[in-house]
């Protein structure tokens, strides 16, 4: 029982960390329409979620 209660606390944390991830990331973007194209300060694209958390990845990858 005790470790089953310290696997959902564990979980918990990830996803809270995952959430503030994701956050961040959706403060980073800056979305505006110019000519009817989308203008994203950051690419999207360098980022890919990644079990719980979402993680740079580098151009090559």
């Amino acid at each position: 029982m005790k470790e089953r209660l310290k696997t959902l606390k564990d979980n918990e944390q990830k996803l809270k960390t995952a959430w503030l991830q994701i956050k961040s990331l959706r403060e980073k973007l800056e979305f505006r329409i110019y000519n009817g194209e989308f203008l994203i300060k950051e690419e999207i694209s360098d980022y890919k979620l990644k079990g719980y958390g979402i993680r740079k990845v580098n151009k090559n990858g």
